[in-house]
């Protein structure tokens, strides 16, 4: 069970509920109170008395996120497709709940939301590299790929470190047989060095960790054992939030890129993004750069347009991390400077 002071992570921000369906599971209530804004914290806390519901704490990120689940709910009632919650505030620590009447949980006819593998964390802190776009008909025109690696984690930055040792001193296996398409294994890239890779096309190898495309070579091409297949790769599909790239804009992703680029060879502590709700293998990224946000600029010069923000019927997020989340305390120091000359790379780009 967690405590009000464990859910109250950020004052104003926080809800105890009940009458949660016992169909429903920590997903099914994130789903919920992420259509209206990043959800900080969520966790069901047990069966409530009647026996034929559950209780559970919600915390949003942002009280501007809390006062859309306020503005939403009527009579403390938050309703949707197969559920009636009942929602109370936590403030400063302690719960301040209004006696309320029990009513029987809304018999959901959709079962508990299922969790697709992936391992973008939600809301951490990230640094962010630009690779090249996959030529796949399956990724979108408006899609690029994104490099992701977590700042200052050093244990993510051990086990990498630890793979890449054990990737160059492990014995290879030669595979039988060809590749198939969309098969991972081991290449090896030049005399002392081995990397993780998958077959893309006839013709192509994909260095997962490193968002680069090579030549096939069958002779290079080795058998994954299952400790490197484990570890989960730095690099995801990804669309900027709220954006889709226009037409007009494709044509000119090199000059774009060299723009992000820049902003991403910012110091570490020096740029921010944050991550949300996704579907699949499709992350969504909000990049920050002192008070500008990237976004802005890119719709401010046409080579973006808004997309609405719509709920998400699945949400994919590591449940350890997201149960493990604070609000966000302190702020890193910016340099103006550095970000005004991002600024002024954006609007230097000119479209044909």
């Amino acid at each position: 069970m967690a405590s009000s002071s464990t859910a109250a992570t950020l004052k104003d921000a926080g809800f105890f509920i009940k009458n949660i369906p016992n169909s429903f599971n920590e997903w099914n209530l994130f789903d919920i109170f992420a259509a209206y804004g990043l959800v900080g914290y969520c966790r069901i806390g047990g069966k409530s008395t009647d026996k034929e519901s559950q209780f559970g704490f919600v915390n949003m990120l942002t009280v501007d996120a809390a006062d859309e689940v306020r503005k939403a709910m009527k009579d403390q009632k938050l309703t949707g497709n197969g559920f009636c919650l009942y929602v109370s505030d936590v403030k400063d620590g302690t719960m301040t709940i209004q006696p309320i009447h029990a009513v029987k949980p809304g018999n959901s006819k959709y079962p508990p939301i299922v969790v697709p593998s992936g391992y973008l964390p939600l809301n951490k802190e990230l640094s962010v590299e630009i690779v090249e776009l996959l030529p796949m008909s399956t990724v979108p025109s408006h899609v690029f790929l994104l490099t992701i690696r977590l700042l200052n984690d050093e244990q993510t930055g051990a086990l990498y470190k630890s793979m890449n040792e054990k990737l160059n001193t492990s014995q290879l296996y030669k595979i039988d047989g060809e590749l198939p398409i969309g098969t991972d294994c081991l290449c090896r890239v030049s005399s002392k060095s081995v990397a993780r890779a998958r077959r893309i096309t006839e013709t192509e190898l994909y260095l997962i960790d490193e968002g680069k495309r090579i030549a096939y070579d069958k002779s290079k091409c080795f058998s994954m054992p299952k400790y490197f297949s484990a570890i989960p790769t730095r690099v995801f599909n990804c669309t900027l939030d709220g954006l889709f790239w226009v037409a007009r804009a494709v044509d000119n992703f090199p000059k774009i890129r060299q723009v992000v680029i820049q902003w991403g060879l910012m110091e570490k502590d020096r740029i921010r993004a944050k991550t949300f709700g996704f579907k699949g293998p499709l992350n969504c990224i909000s990049l920050y750069a002192g008070n500008s946000v990237l976004t802005e600029k890119l719709v401010t010069k046409g080579i973006a347009e808004r997309q609405p923000r719509r709920p998400l019927s699945e949400t994919s997020y590591d449940r350890d991390t997201m149960l493990k989340l604070k609000s966000c305390e302190g702020k890193p120091e910016f340099n103006k400077e550095i970000i005004e000359d991002l600024v002024k790379s954006v609007e230097n780009v000119h479209l044909a």
